[in-house]
Formats: structure tokens, sequence, C-alpha cells
């Protein structure tokens, strides 16, 4: 055996360290509504989760927001150094009383953080 560093371990030893930019997930606020329309918008366009055809306006999605939030399910927004990149929420997955217990949860990221 030898005492010496494997090529790879020394490799990534010597590398400079990261840079880190401050990221945080929190309710949804009023304010990025226009962010996660456009997110939205990008994934109803090019995506094939929503089966939306057209992307729904602020408005649209400032009530949807609030219907959400009014049954008492979390509506959250990722954001990465000052930027909404992503959001998620959870609703009622049917209205049968059976599902009564059962959410769906979605999650949208901005396109520049999908890797394909």
């Amino acid at each position: 055996m030898s005492d010496s560093v494997p090529e790879a371990e020394s490799k990534f030893a010597m590398s400079p360290p990261l840079l880190t930019v401050s990221s945080a997930i929190w309710p949804c606020e009023e304010d990025d509504v226009a962010s996660i329309t456009a997110i939205y918008g990008h994934h109803v366009l090019h995506g094939l989760a929503s089966f939306e055809i057209v992307p729904p306006s602020e408005s649209d999605m400032r009530q949807r927001r609030l219907e959400i939030i009014g049954q008492g399910f979390p509506y959250l927004v990722a954001d990465h150094a000052g930027d909404v990149v992503g959001y998620a929420y959870a609703s009622p997955y049917r209205l049968r009383p059976a599902y009564r217990y059962t959410v769906e949860n979605s999650v949208y990221l901005h396109a520049a953080w999908v890797v394909a």
C-alpha cells in the first residue's frame, strides 16, 4: 500500500471552497404571485405535468393560491439569492369522503433549475 493520497481525493482536497448563497423556503405571499405565474406558465407551455394548454393569468393564480391557503393547506415558495426559483402546494386529492385524508402535492421549478 502506498501512503500517497489517491488522485481523485487529492483533486477534491485542492479544490477551492464553493461559494454558498442563501436559499430559503417560506409561505407564498402576495408579492410572489407574479413569479409563480411565470414559473407555472412555462410548465403549461413546455412541460408534461399540467393538463392546461393556456397559461393562467396572474389574477387566476392569485385566486387559486387564496383558495388553497383558505382551506388551510400549505403554499410555499423557494427563494435562492433573492429570486423565487420554485413553488409547491398541497390540495385535496378528491372531494369524495374516502379521500378526506389524502392530499395531492404539486411542485414547480423555474426552468433554469430543471435538469433535462
